[in-house]
Order: structure tokens, then C-alpha cells, then sequence
């Protein structure tokens, strides 16, 4: 069981993240011309949706993205150190021209600048209370504030966590 979801992850990994083909799995289903949710559904479970529960869930498109430039942020570092635009403009040059690529390196432009000229942070604030947290990020000036909230459950016998990460910032303040 621990094969076979291993091997699905990394099949997810390959056929619906790293965008080898031109369109990916993601820019295809936002032109309207491939349904992600059935890749997915394809990989996780080989044929028809099983009866009964499967080890590796059918990833979601966000988590792809998400998974996508968690891959392109770590494709960059391992050649760079500190992380500059033009290191992900000069990453992403030899990449298929697609919206995703376009804004994955925007997202991670905007990641470089902010870490790079961030406020140090003034105040954390953190709330406990069964299973439900609130982390609070407050910097010395008032251009971003960064909230963590999470809930932890155990539902089904199943331990089940969220995590919501929410940020407010006013550039150039």
C-alpha cells in the first residue's frame, strides 16, 4: 500500500505538475479543452472510482498549482542563492510560453521581493483553543499583516487538519 502511493504521487508529480507537455494538464483545463479532476481520477484509480477507500486521494488542481511552484521555487534555489527576478525570469526563459508558467513566475517574482524587502516582524500572536488555532503576524509598519488559521479534527476515526493562510499588504506605503 505505501508502493503504491508513493508511485501515484510521483505519477501525479509527472503527469500534472511539472507541465512537460505544452499545454499541461492545468493550462488545458483553464482553456476549457481537458478536465484536470479526470487526469486525476485516471491516476489515483487506474479505471472506476473503488467501493471502499483508496490509499492516495485524487490531487485537486490548487494542490497541483500549489505543488508546482513549491517544484519551480526549489528548480531555482538549487542554482541560486539569494533569489533574484532575473534568476526566475532566466528560469522560466527556456519554459513553455502558458499562462501557468507566467504566473508562477509572477508568484514567485512577488515571493523574491517580498523576502527580500520585508519588515521585520514586531508582534505574534498565537490562539489555542480545542483544535482551533489562530496565528497573527504583525510587522512594525502597517504595509502586511499575515494571519494562520487551523482547525484540527478527528472525524471518522480520521485525523483531518486545515490550514488557511490569509495576508493583507499595501505596497508601497
Amino acid at each position: 500500500e505505501d508502493y503504491l502511493a508513493e508511485r501515484t504521487q510521483a505519477e501525479f508529480m509527472e503527469a500534472l505538475v511539472k507541465d512537460r507537455s505544452c499545454p499541461g494538464a492545468i493550462q488545458a483545463t483553464l482553456n476549457g479543452n481537458e478536465n484536470f479532476n479526470e487526469f486525476a481520477f485516471d491516476i489515483a484509480f487506474t479505471g472506476p472510482i473503488p467501493a471502499k477507500p483508496f490509499p492516495v486521494d485524487p490531487i485537486t488542481m490548487l494542490e497541483a498549482i500549489k505543488l508546482r511552484i513549491d517544484y519551480e521555487r526549489e528548480e531555482i534555489r538549487r542554482n541560486h542563492r539569494p533569489v533574484t527576478t532575473e534568476d526566475i525570469e532566466s528560469h522560466f526563459a527556456n519554459k513553455n510560453n502558458t499562462e501557468v508558467n507566467e504566473s508562477v513566475a509572477a508568484f514567485l517574482k512577488a515571493e523574491s521581493q517580498y523576502l527580500s524587502n520585508r519588515p521585520p516582524v514586531s508582534k505574534v500572536y498565537i490562539y489555542i483553543f480545542k483544535g482551533l488555532y489562530n496565528i497573527c503576524f504583525l510587522p512594525f509598519q502597517d504595509t502586511f499583516e499575515a494571519q494562520i488559521n487551523g482547525f484540527d479534527t478527528n472525524m471518522f476515526e480520521e485525523s483531518i487538519k486545515l490550514n488557511v493562510y490569509t495576508a493583507t499588504t499595501q505596497p508601497g506605503q
